[in-house]
């Protein structure tokens, strides 16, 4: 007689181990991940931050060399002195309204100029809002016996324009050129 074949259920070696197995996160490895995941997150968003601050100084930068230059070509394509008089005075004359660089005719009628919010050629207010100011001084200058350039209190035949720009009251750019009298 054939013995009965008996059936057994073989259990897995795995669940006889580790009978009670959960799939998924524990609480613990929840919040480690979250703390994680938000130390990147500030890291990430300090750097755009920074990246934002410093594209932004690039713009300022930009924009304050282009008022610098742009006032000094102006003034440069003046005479060196006033055509209708002949006082050596630095500043507007008598025929200038210190207030409308319009009316200027030469260099020197720039002297102490200010302009805020920066102006166009045509003396028209320019689109860059109050933050932005450009300031002017013109002094008659000689060279020394080391080459440089000092100022002078009497006429030389040579004047120095200095153009400051300046943004939320700061000067961020200057820019220097020489007249001479022709």
């Amino acid at each position: 007689m054939i013995p009965p074949i008996r059936y057994r259920m073989q259990e897995s070696v795995d669940a006889r181990q580790e009978p009670f197995r959960r799939n998924g996160f524990s609480s613990l490895e929840a919040v480690l991940s979250t703390a994680l995941v938000g130390v990147l997150m500030i890291a990430a968003l300090q750097t755009a931050g920074q990246s934002l601050l410093r594209q932004a100084a690039t713009v300022d930068h930009s924009k304050s060399l282009w008022l610098a230059s742009s006032l000094l070509s102006e003034i440069q394509s003046l005479s060196y002195s006033d055509p209708d008089d002949d006082s050596h005075v630095l500043g507007p004359d008598a025929l200038e309204s210190a207030s409308d660089k319009t009316t200027f005719d030469d260099v020197d009628d720039f002297h102490l100029w200010v302009e805020s919010p920066p102006q166009t050629l045509l003396g028209e207010t320019m689109e860059m809002g109050d933050a932005w100011a450009r300031q002017v001084t013109v002094q008659w200058v000689a060279l020394n016996n080391q080459g440089d350039w000092t100022t002078s209190p009497i006429e030389t035949g040579v004047k120095m324009i200095t153009v400051h720009v300046l943004h939320n009251g700061h000067v961020i750019e200057t820019q220097t050129a020489l007249k001479v009298e022709l």
